[in-house]
């Protein structure tokens, strides 16, 4: 089986979970796109989707899904999404499709985090495959490359890559992530980091 058809197969799962009667999360990447297809052939009562990135946003307009901005609601009840990785605790790093820090929020904002993932994406140790995406202040990126190599890591500059609010992204390789909290609090004391795809404190209640 492919790894399409297993996105496939875990949107499917997922879609089933959502209640669609209550405004509700949405991540960004691949499997969220599946899970998007896998909504609007299943369900055609959705009240409402926040999404936590553009491209989620005109893929839910495409399809006739409403799209609600955050600013607009409360506290959302749930909130979906994927993962480049997921250890055995359930810490995550996302991040790949660059939009992170949005997917924080939107997940802070929310009381349930449900985490779609493929068998290929779940690992002993975190950075086994999947580098940290860092977004960062375009002023700030030479200061938080060294700040990255003085914890450790490789920072890698995603060449072309600009998230949503127009910040840059590094790719932090070779991290320490034995302590995925210790790490993640590191990175947040780092000026000039806007976000950044290490989520040990905000895990998923649900794989």
């Amino acid at each position: 089986m492919s790894q399409q058809e297993l996105k496939k197969m875990v949107a499917h799962a997922a879609a089933l979970r959502i209640d669609v009667s209550e405004v509700f999360g949405l991540g960004s990447g691949s499997t969220v796109n599946c899970l998007i297809e896998s909504l609007a052939e299943q369900r055609s009562d959705i009240k409402g989707v926040v999404p936590a990135s553009e491209e989620t946003a005109r893929l839910l307009k495409k399809h006739g899904i409403p799209v609600v901005d955050l600013n607009d609601v409360g506290t959302l009840s749930q909130y979906i999404d994927g993962a480049d990785e997921v250890d055995h605790d359930l810490c995550c790093i996302k991040g790949r499709g660059a939009a992170m820090t949005n997917e924080r929020v939107v997940c802070a904002a929310s009381k349930k985090f449900i985490c779609m993932i493929d068998e290929s994406k779940y690992v002993d140790v975190l950075g086994s495959d999947a580098p940290v995406p860092i977004e960062v202040l375009v002023s700030a990126k030479s200061y938080i490359s060294r700040q990255i190599v003085a914890l450790g890591g490789s920072p890698v500059l995603r060449v072309g890559a600009l998230t949503d609010s127009n910040h840059m992204i590094i790719d932090a390789y070779h991290l320490s992530l034995q302590d995925p909290v210790a790490t993640e609090k590191a990175l947040n004391n780092i000026p000039g980091v806007v976000g950044h795809g290490l989520f040990a404190t905000q895990r998923p209640n649900v794989v």
